[in-house]
């Protein structure tokens, strides 16, 4: 009985971390564009933290979203707000969202108006008629350009070739899998990774003339 108590303790737990946490991204939203705000980001997840530590976030405009209690809202979690870090812009700026996140702002109609997307997200966007394409990577670069790489150093390849040729064979065989069959790769990556796109979306992506799997790099 007790262990079923903490199992629903700790879910309820979890997801008040997780509700905390958007309303954190919702504040970076909304502070996209004021000079110098640092983003921020809560700790990961833990039962009993430390503590929290409530800092507030300066507003420069209406609209922008004011820091409140990052704590538990009286679900009894605290979780200390951090710096998320991540570069700055020139006027000091350093929110950065990942792709899901970016692309739930600019479908929200929010201070994000445009990003850089990968699919399948830039796909979901292209389904809003609001949203359009105002450049590619492969019209900045001049042409293909390898976005996913394998990368070691000479001296792990030569300590362990067995384990590189293994990757490479492996990667070999799924690019030839993949190019043989992509509605069936599909498949295997809905099955496995989940997601809500179907298998035909996923097949058109894949399927895609920019998209090119291949071993051999280009424009890195």
């Amino acid at each position: 009985m007790f262990g079923q108590i903490d199992t629903m303790r700790m879910a309820r737990e979890l997801g008040a971390h997780a509700a905390a946490r958007q309303r954190v991204i919702a504040t970076n939203v909304a502070n996209a564009d004021t000079p110098g705000y640092r983003a921020a980001d809560l700790a990961a997840f833990a039962p009993e933290p430390p503590g929290a530590l409530s800092v507030g976030l300066r507003t420069t405009r209406p609209g922008h979203v004011g820091a409140g209690d990052w704590g538990s809202g009286g679900s009894g979690v605290r979780a200390a707000r951090i710096d998320a870090g991540g570069e700055a812009s020139p006027d000091g700026n350093t929110v950065s969202l990942g792709h899901p996140d970016a692309m739930a702002a600019l479908l929200s109609n929010t201070e994000v108006t445009a990003h850089f997307a990968s699919s399948p997200f830039h796909e979901v966007e292209m389904k809003d008629k609001r949203i359009h394409t105002v450049m590619t990577s492969y019209e900045i670069l001049g042409g293909q350009a390898t976005a996913a790489t394998l990368i070691t150093s000479e001296r792990f390849k030569k300590a362990n070739p067995k384990t590189v040729q293994a990757v490479l064979d492996a990667t070999r065989e799924a690019i030839d899998y993949l190019n043989a069959d992509k509605k069936r790769a599909a498949e295997i990556y809905l099955r496995l990774a989940g997601g809500k796109n179907t298998v035909e979306e996923l097949t058109a992506i894949i399927s895609h003339p920019d998209w090119a799997y291949t071993l051999t790099p280009q424009k890195i």
